[in-house]
């Protein structure tokens, strides 16, 4: 397990440990163990150096005041990685339920040998306004090169986006993104991750509570349906429903259904939801168990989304949020297409 800085240069010598079949093994604070100063942002790789077994890697990015814990998934080459244009699902500039405030920081990964410009495009949902200025921004990526913006939204402003502020108006869209000189090369890995934060309002202890998710390939979602699992409604927690269309067919609207099914008996709970959504669109179904009707006795669900017009594809995903500190827990599909 080699560590490198987000210029791409290594960091430390390797790192390396030997796992019998079901072995587990962490490295902690591994930034910090290959020297890397606090503040610093990295990444790491890891290869098989010995045996025939196959593998799995993730990272746990905790937050140094809440100790709140977000997943950090592995790539590997191909499948996403591959993807040249990908869209963030959501990025938020939002004052919630019990004081939140979400804001999303995104990071960029070019894996490759060749420089690339990268190309940022903001498309606000449905019913959150509409944007003026430049309509890209660029950021350049060295080969190797890993960039983290730490408010997505405000640095769009920055560079000539004309989003208004989160306080005047809650701002909420994907951002579509391009490694524009990386389209016709297939060795290199590209990765785009957004991390969805609040800040804790506990302002004695500081910190912040929020999730991380990977960006979707374009035309790389569901086609017919998926499963969201693992969704719950009570005095603890609260879950959202999102869709996005992620684009693929003939770049037209498409229409998706959403129906709720109890977890424990598996009968419907309450009415479908409906949404009509362009290429990039997302929509949030915000406490989806009481939009949908479902009876208060339905306390665990799962959610099954489908498309019932046009042909291109779609992501559907969960967010239970606590309803203490607003950490929100994100909860990916699974998608049903027999293809």
């Amino acid at each position: 397990m080699q560590v490198y800085s987000e210029s791409g240069a290594p960091a430390g010598s390797p790192l390396v440990r030997t796992l019998a079949p079901g072995e587990w093994t962490q490295w902690n604070g591994i930034l910090g163990l290959a020297g890397l100063p606090d503040g610093s942002y990295g990444y790491a790789r890891i290869r098989r150096t010995a045996g025939v077994g196959a593998f799995a890697a993730y990272g746990v990015v905790n937050d140094a005041k809440t100790s709140d814990g977000s997943y950090l998934p592995a790539f590997r080459p191909g499948g996403l990685a591959a993807a040249r244009t990908v869209i963030v699902p959501v990025v938020l500039d939002v004052y919630g339920e019990a004081g939140s405030h979400y804001t999303t920081e995104v990071t960029l990964v070019n894996d490759g040998t060749v420089a690339t410009p990268v190309d940022l495009v903001y498309r606000p949902a449905p019913g959150f306004g509409e944007i003026g200025g430049v309509p890209v921004v660029t950021v350049v990526l060295a080969a190797r090169q890993q960039v983290t913006i730490p408010d997505v939204l405000s640095y769009l402003r920055s560079h000539g986006m004309q989003i208004p502020d989160g306080s005047t108006a809650a701002q909420a869209g994907t951002l579509t993104v391009t490694f524009r000189y990386l389209t016709g090369i297939d060795a290199p890995s590209t990765v785009v991750l957004a991390r969805t934060t609040t800040p804790n309002t506990d302002a004695a202890i500081g910190g912040a509570f929020g999730l991380f998710y990977p960006a979707v390939a374009k035309g790389g979602g569901a086609r017919t349906s998926a499963l969201v699992p693992g969704l719950s409604q009570d005095d603890a927690v609260r879950s959202n429903l999102a869709v996005v269309n992620t684009g693929g067919g003939s770049e037209l609207p498409i229409t998706l259904e959403a129906r709720l099914y109890d977890a424990d008996t598996g009968a419907a709970a309450g009415s479908p939801l409906t949404a009509s959504l362009a290429v990039g669109d997302w929509v949030q179904w915000s406490r989806v168990h009481a939009l949908a009707g479902a009876p208060a006795s339905v306390k665990r669900f799962t959610a099954v989304v489908r498309r019932t017009a046009g042909d291109d594809t779609f992501v559907a995903y969960g967010v239970l949020n606590d309803a203490v500190t607003s950490d929100g827990s994100f909860q990916s599909m699974i998608a049903s297409d027999p293809y």
